[in-house]
């Protein structure tokens, strides 16, 4: 799932994603599109901008989509908010501005360590919380 309120960014995500051969379950541009989403199609992971259309807060919707769907989300931002939440609710940050390299190391990063594969060690811009 991509949460992302640029269309462009979102788009661009997708076909990132998609050219790679990774399944794209839904784009949201809020927080309450993004749970809406995980309600329709679940998914394994959530790329997640932090700040979000109409004003709404990634970090609340990786909290939510967490919690209710067990949906693990990154971040995808340039700044990220330094708040004990924002820690507890992803498993990392992925820096932007990033490219097409970086997004799809992360992911299959991602996809290894969610099935066991502790020994890799994360791409270059992706920040792993503990």
């Amino acid at each position: 799932m991509i949460v992302e309120d640029n269309a462009l960014v979102a788009m661009d995500l997708e076909q990132q994603l998609v050219d790679a051969g990774h399944e794209v379950t839904g784009i949201a541009a809020t927080a309450a599109e993004a749970v809406e989403v995980a309600q329709a199609t679940g998914g394994d992971l959530a790329l997640m901008d932090v700040s979000l259309a109409d004003g709404s807060s990634g970090v609340d919707a990786a909290r939510v989509l967490k919690e209710s769907f067990g949906i693990p989300s990154i971040y995808i931002t340039a700044t990220l908010p330094n708040a004990p939440d924002v820690r507890s609710h992803g498993l990392g940050h992925l820096s932007k501005p990033f490219d097409e390299s970086d997004l799809l190391a992360t992911v299959g990063f991602l996809q290894a360590r969610m099935t066991g594969d502790t020994d890799q060690r994360p791409p270059a811009r992706f920040r792993l919380f503990s």
